[in-house]
């Protein structure tokens, strides 16, 4: 059931990037900056799941509420999570403002959540509570911008190689 869902999430990122890849080849737009303003914009996608339900009609936030006094670590690490994608996304500003950016930020704002999302798998390791809407969007968010930021890291070499010679 879990592996038939991954293939199912790798299968819709992979559409949705082909479309996305295409769409920025037609208008000259493929590029390492245009990459990492979708990925950032993933990271975005992610955090309004963490608003919308995740787990029996509860919010990430709400999760994290609820929990507060059974266990303070997972209930810190929803939090953590949370901020952690709404800055990881806030690099997107200075990305549409031209502006330069080493790609190690963000790299730095996707590992973080990611430490955040295998602490709480660590949490509900025994648990099976089926995911809700939310909860799908913010494994969606979280790979398409793992993607993105591959495929941005890819990029930059290319051009780097380009540039030298």
């Amino acid at each position: 059931m879990v592996i038939g869902n991954i293939v199912v999430y790798f299968f819709l990122i992979g559409i949705s990037l082909w479309m996305i890849a295409g769409i920025l080849e037609y208008f000259g737009l493929f590029e390492v900056f245009s990459m990492r303003i979708i990925g950032k914009a993933a990271l975005f996608l992610a955090a309004a799941g963490f608003i919308m339900p995740v787990s029996d009609s509860i919010s990430g936030l709400g999760l994290a509420i609820n929990l507060f006094n059974l266990n303070t670590f997972f209930s810190m690490t929803l939090y953590l999570l949370f901020l952690t994608l709404i800055l990881g996304g806030l690099i997107l500003i200075p990305l549409i403002l031209n502006r330069k950016l080493h790609i190690a930020y963000d790299w730095i704002s996707l590992a973080l959540p990611l430490i955040c999302i295998f602490c709480i798998q660590s949490f509900f390791d025994g648990i099976s509570s089926p995911l809700h809407i939310g909860g799908y969007l913010i494994i969606v968010g979280l790979l398409l911008s793992l993607i993105t930021s591959l495929i941005a890291l890819l990029l930059s070499f290319n051009t780097k190689k380009v540039i030298t010679d």
